[in-house]
């Protein structure tokens, strides 16, 4: 997908000039129509890659731990301790 967009890119920023022919004109249309619909496609593409991306980030959160504890949890309980510490390291 990303070499996809690279493309279309530079097909979209770097097509120079307008050609003054009708049948070339009528060709760069049905060319940008051809685009506008792949684009489409590729866009519903990665919306459902961005889908499956959330889930994971869901389901990650919210796995349990054979210590019985979760991603989060575990991450907030490391949080504590790293402030902890750093009071300490401040008292001293």
């Amino acid at each position: 997908m990303y070499m996809w967009l690279g493309e279309a890119e530079q097909r979209i920023r770097f097509h120079g000039p307008l050609p003054e022919e009708v049948e070339k004109l009528e060709d760069l249309l049905q060319q940008h129509t051809e685009f506008a619909t792949a684009m489409s496609q590729e866009y519903q593409t990665l919306e459902s890659i961005i889908k499956v991306g959330e889930e994971m980030i869901k389901k990650s959160s919210e796995l349990i731990l054979p210590s019985g504890g979760t991603l989060s949890t575990i991450a907030n309980a490391s949080n504590q301790k790293v402030k902890k510490e750093l009071q300490a390291l401040n008292e001293k």
